[in-house]
């Protein structure tokens, strides 16, 4: 069951009180939350509800913190989205990312985070990261920064991408384009990796994401 504490950093001066929701789906996990705050010296209310309630908690939550035990990137990232939808706008979303599970900060961060921060360093970088997000920063570890400097696509892999859209098969685009099949693999390999994506289905969910997606760039280019 998943389970939300109301919580609150102290004011210093004219700062406003900060409430924080956690979303925990395993006790340990949570215990660390709490022990990382309490070092942070953020301080909690023993107010429990369920994730599901966590918007209409009250006082109104600023920011939620999300930490679940999963398998893998894509069961974390489906959380992570599931989580935004739930939310209010106005609500902030830091996810506590497992050193375990391959880093994936670009998709995170379309998903819907604001702030990662890594598990295995919770009790120094958890506060900070909550007064950077509270401060409308979004706020990703070092370790994780290189998945955010992504290089351009060519126009070359912005056509390959467009017929995989489309629906194309790489034998398709090779003939399409005048390639051989390995070219377009190849084109492939290097747009996955910019986009930081790892398969067709992906690279398709990303570019037709109604919000964050990139098809005004790509499906705008036609082929040669």
């Amino acid at each position: 069951m998943h389970s939300t504490r109301t919580l609150e950093i102290p004011r210093t001066g004219n700062e406003a009180e900060l409430t924080l929701g956690i979303i925990a789906d395993d006790a340990s996990l949570h215990q660390r939350l709490v022990g990382a705050l309490d070092n942070a010296g953020i301080e909690f209310r023993a107010h429990v509800r369920a994730a599901e309630e966590l918007a209409a908690s009250g006082p109104e939550v600023e920011i939620a913190i999300l930490y679940l035990d999963v398998a893998g990137a894509t069961e974390l990232l489906d959380a992570v989205r599931r989580t935004r939808d739930a939310l209010p706008t106005s609500v902030a979303l830091v996810v506590v990312w497992p050193e375990r599970i391959a880093s994936d900060s670009r998709r995170a961060l379309r998903a819907g985070a604001d702030g990662l921060v890594s598990d295995t360093d919770l009790d120094r970088t958890l506060g900070p990261t909550l007064h950077a997000v509270r401060s409308g920063v979004i706020c990703v570890p070092r370790p994780m920064r290189a998945r955010l400097e992504s290089e351009s696509l060519s126009i070359r892999e912005k056509q390959v991408l467009n017929m995989l859209v489309m629906g194309f098969t790489n034998a398709e685009i090779a003939a399409k384009l005048f390639l051989a099949e390995s070219t377009v693999k190849s084109h492939l390999s290097s747009a996955y990796t910019k986009l930081g994506v790892r398969s067709r289905k992906d690279a398709a969910t990303m570019i037709l994401d109604p919000v964050a997606g990139l098809a005004p760039g790509i499906l705008t280019i036609t082929a040669a």
